[in-house]
This record gives C-alpha cells, sequence and structure tokens, in this order.
C-alpha cells in the first residue's frame, strides 16, 4: 500500500475484494449525499458544521487506507485454502509418522510445525480482513446518518448544530481511532509474516 497516493485510495475500482469494493464504494455515496446537503444548508449552518465535514472527509480518506490493507489481505488469502494449508499438514504429519528415518523424522516434524503456524496466521489474517470490513460498515452506516442529521439540523436552531457537530466530530474521531488500531494490527501481522 502506498501510503503516499492519496488518489489510489479513492478510487474503490482498484479493489479486488468485492464484499470491500461494495462497502466503500458505499462510504463515497454517503460522503457525497452528505456534502450535498451540507452544501444546500444556510450559511450559518455551514459554517458550524464545517469541522463535522472535514472530520468525515478524512475519515474516509482513512476508510480508503483501510480497504486497500484489507485488499492486500484478500490478495494473501486468495493464493491458499483452510483446506489446502490442513490437507499440506495432514501429509506433512502422515509423513513423519510413516517415516523410519529419525533425521527426516525431525525434519517433517518441523515442517508440520511451520506449516501449522501458517494454518494459524491464515485465521488470524482472515479475522483482520473481517474487522475491516465491520469497522467499514460501520462507517458506512453512521456517513448514512450523518445526511440525516444535517437535513434535520438544517430545520432546526444553530445551536443544536453546534451540539451536533460536536457530537459527529467525537464519533468521527472515535471511528478513525478505531481504523487506525486495525491498520497497526494489520501492519504487525505482515511483519510477522515477513519473517
Amino acid at each position: 500500500v502506498d501510503d503516499s497516493d492519496a488518489e489510489a485510495w479513492l478510487n474503490p475500482k482498484t479493489l479486488r475484494d468485492p464484499e470491500i469494493r461494495e462497502v466503500y464504494t458505499s462510504i463515497q455515496s454517503a460522503m457525497e449525499q452528505c456534502r450535498r446537503v451540507y452544501a444546500s444548508t444556510s450559511q450559518g449552518l455551514r459554517s458550524s458544521l464545517e469541522d463535522g465535514l472535514r472530520r468525515s472527509e478524512e475519515l474516509v480518506v482513512v476508510a480508503g487506507r483501510a480497504a486497500k490493507r484489507s485488499d492486500a489481505i484478500r490478495r494473501h488469502l486468495d493464493n491458499d485454502t483452510p483446506a489446502s494449508l490442513n490437507n499440506e499438514l495432514g501429509r506433512l504429519r502422515a509423513l513423519a509418522e510413516r517415516t523410519q528415518d529419525e533425521t527426516a523424522r525431525k525434519s517433517f516434524l518441523q515442517a508440520t510445525d511451520a506449516k501449522a503456524k501458517e494454518v494459524e496466521t491464515y485465521q488470524q489474517l482472515q479475522d483482520l480482513r473481517d474487522r475491516i470490513h465491520a469497522q467499514l460498515k460501520l462507517i458506512e452506516t453512521s456517513l448514512d446518518g450523518l445526511s440525516a442529521k444535517l437535513v434535520k439540523l438544517d430545520a432546526s436552531d444553530l445551536t443544536e448544530a453546534i451540539s451536533i457537530n460536536d457530537s459527529i466530530s467525537e464519533n468521527v474521531q472515535t471511528m478513525t481511532s478505531d481504523v487506525q488500531i486495525l491498520e497497526s494490527t494489520y501492519e504487525e501481522t505482515m511483519q510477522e509474516l515477513r519473517q
């Protein structure tokens, strides 16, 4: 993932994983709807909601980075299946049991241990991909709700708008932090894979 290329984060067509592509496309659509609603509100409301909208825009960028990371995980997962990994694990165990040579048995057992770690890593990557997907769904639903809040606020008073803006900013900051934690977990998992 090239973090210096922000434009690449924003193109869902580059995503291989269909679920992630779909949810990220929905995030972009929801943000676009928020922008349209925001632009149609009164100037006073726009100025009081400016920070919340800016943070929402930043969240979409963070979501794009997470989607790209999830896509990298998907590419790795697509190289194997749990069944193929477990079949190879079983084959290595059978070879270790069958051989009469102690040196060969030790080597087969070492290979068995390595394959067992690969099976475990596969599941960890699958879990991480699922967590990213769930976090992206949360961002999508939050942005969907944001445009409705903006419409409601346009019909309300400015005091409520300021209060809602603070709430929006706080919710977006929490989601951004959650996605950054996932990014950190991704980096750690990928480091382990390289070892």
